[in-house]
């Protein structure tokens, strides 16, 4: 069941008015100002390494696809479309199967049209095997999901002005829970292989895009005329399947089903949800860095701050994207230069 394309259009946010840059070379050149606002991956890359930020800035991309982000990519695009029908009252549990078929061989189909690598083409056939395998036991370990009223927004595009900066960003989804629905809780949908679940409740605590996308909501609500504060945010995590596909020995189909049947033995293993409940506290220090954070971003785009590789943060859980760059002197050989931005908030 295909959705009809939606087009968000962001609010329109008078543009800063940049000064002369007065150190170092300007990134005015490049197709972004910091009036065409900032979303928390594209801050998240200035604090991380201001090297590989000014690259992405200048459009710079690797062709090829992660195949974890492929997954993750397919398994987003379940859960918004899917819970969009229940949110509309279209769609119910025992649509769940039938839904899945007709939304991924249509990703399929496109998956074979813009890749003439059947290495890569059979990548997206494992990932949707995989996606099969866990589709039906992760609805049915979280059955409130299909209470009515309970989901109130999906994929949603934001542009909120916040101390004359513009704020941008997609959540994953937004709740009414509790009693009465008496609150809201925003959705972070992650698909991970491994989960340390230690380090993540600690990480929660205080984490960046979480708080992000919270402020973002609670200007939202001001701007409704709502008194609510959003506080609560659900990282939902979905585990990636580890087991490996055979192909001299298995079908997609014998393979999805080997790993349905070990899912089906431990479901708490692969579904995962921590809640967090942020305070006021939390949102005072929050805003007051993150001013901090976009008033120096501001400044290194008009030359007014240095450009300076992080070299810690080149290898980490993934490799960075421009570390094949870097290592080259600068050479950018491999990569294509787009000039897409925001790629983020596509549809």
């Amino acid at each position: 069941m295909k959705s009809s394309p939606r087009k968000a259009a962001p609010k329109a946010v008078p543009k800063r008015t940049p000064d002369p840059p007065t150190v170092g070379r300007s990134l005015a050149i490049f197709p972004y100002q910091i009036g065409d606002g900032t979303t928390q991956s594209m801050l998240s890359g200035f604090i991380n390494c201001r090297v590989g930020c000014r690259m992405g800035l200048e459009g710079w991309h690797q062709p090829r696809t992660k195949d974890a982000i492929n997954y993750g990519s397919l398994y987003h695009a379940l859960l918004e479309h899917f819970f969009r029908g229940v949110m509309n009252g279209k769609l119910t549990r025992k649509d769940a199967e039938a839904f899945f078929v007709e939304h991924t061989e249509a990703w399929l189909a496109k998956q074979r049209q813009e890749s003439n690598s059947s290495n890569a083409i059979q990548s997206s056939e494992i990932c949707v095997a995989q996606a099969y395998a866990t589709w039906e036991p992760y609805l049915d370990a979280w059955p409130d999901d299909f209470e009515p009223g309970r989901w109130v927004e999906l994929e949603g595009v934001f542009a909120v002005d916040f101390r004359g900066y513009t704020l941008r960003g997609r959540k994953d989804g937004l709740q009414r829970c509790g009693d009465k629905r008496k609150y809201y809780r925003l959705m972070e949908n992650k698909t991970k292989s491994q989960i340390d679940e230690g380090s993540i409740d600690l990480r929660l605590t205080f984490d960046f895009q979480n708080l992000f996308y919270l402020t973002a909501q609670n200007i939202e609500l001001r701007e409704r005329g709502e008194n609510e504060t959003a506080r609560i945010v659900c990282y939902n995590i979905i585990r990636r399947p580890g087991q490996r596909f055979n192909p001299e020995k298995e079908s997609l189909d014998d393979y999805s089903a080997r790993v349905r049947a070990a899912i089906e033995k431990d479901p708490g293993h692969f579904f995962k949800r921590s809640e967090v409940t942020y305070t006021a506290k939390d949102f005072e220090r929050f805003e007051k860095e993150l001013e901090l954070k976009l008033h120096l971003f501001e400044r290194w785009l008009l030359g007014k701050e240095e450009t300076f590789k992080n070299e810690t943060a080149c290898v980490s859980k993934w490799n960075c994207s421009y570390l094949q760059a870097c290592s080259a002197g600068g050479d950018m050989t491999g990569y294509v230069q787009t000039g897409r931005l925001f790629t983020e908030l596509e549809e």
